[in-house]
């Protein structure tokens, strides 16, 4: 039983996402966090105001067809518990092709920043990988690939740079692989990626997030781990 001095508990839950589970949005899959959470016996902390629920954060929105091998939720609860007991109880209410990994405590004090995150997508059978490999070689060998995102809501029509966040993009027969870092200047959107390469959606088989990576600060210590497992091993062990 974990029993720190805060006033309240928070949570982390690493999940996996699978089959038709990839079709969620991310507003989707935070409902779905809510309601399986209010089906625990846990005692949850909830927000204020007229419309209360569970406090949770998903660190890092999952593009909707996208499978994901590492995604992560925050919560927090107004009592300690065993670990086990947590675990055994969110594991009970997942749906389907929703799959806890590991759960465990995080200092409510520590701050996770996503930093980049590694992603595999199988093309179709269809789509003509030689000239795909001639858009990757000219991706990689531009300065800079600037795009214009359109105004949406109170963000204004802005252009950005997408080479400088895409990393180790290579293609082996039919698995193109890449990295994105997140960064404040603008992240690279997978859509505006594959845009630049030409591919089209009918070219997509199957796209994967296999690995996040994330900077830890806790107590003025900053610390970089490379997937969800070391932060769930780095969170424990300074909680």
């Amino acid at each position: 039983m974990i029993t720190p001095s805060d006033e309240f508990y928070q949570w982390g839950a690493w999940f996996t996402v699978e089959a038709e589970a990839a079709w969620l949005s991310h507003h989707d899959t935070c409902r779905h966090w809510q309601r399986a959470l209010r089906r625990t016996d846990l005692k949850l902390r909830y927000s204020s105001g007229f419309n209360p629920h569970p406090k949770i954060s998903l660190p890092t929105p999952r593009s909707v067809g996208q499978k994901s091998r590492e995604e992560l939720t925050l919560f927090e609860t107004i009592a300690p518990y065993a670990t086990e007991h947590l675990h055994r109880r969110l594991a009970e209410q997942m749906p389907a092709n929703i799959i806890l990994v590991r759960s465990g405590y995080f200092c409510p004090r520590v701050k996770i920043y996503p930093t980049a995150a590694a992603y595999r997508l199988r093309l179709s059978a269809r789509l003509d990988t030689q000239a795909l490999a001639r858009n990757i070689a000219g991706f990689n060998k531009a300065a800079e690939w600037p795009v214009v995102r359109a105004a949406h809501g109170r963000h204004p029509q802005r252009r950005i740079d997408i080479r400088a966040g895409v990393v180790n993009l290579t293609l082996d027969q039919r698995e193109l692989c890449w990295t994105l870092t997140f960064n404040a200047a603008g992240t690279c959107r997978i859509n505006e990626l594959l845009a630049a390469l030409d591919i089209p959606d009918d070219g997509i088989e199957e796209l994967l997030r296999e690995q996040v990576s994330y900077r830890v600060i806790q107590s003025g210590q900053t610390y970089e781990v490379a997937d969800t497992a070391a932060l769930m091993a780095l969170t424990q062990s300074v909680a």
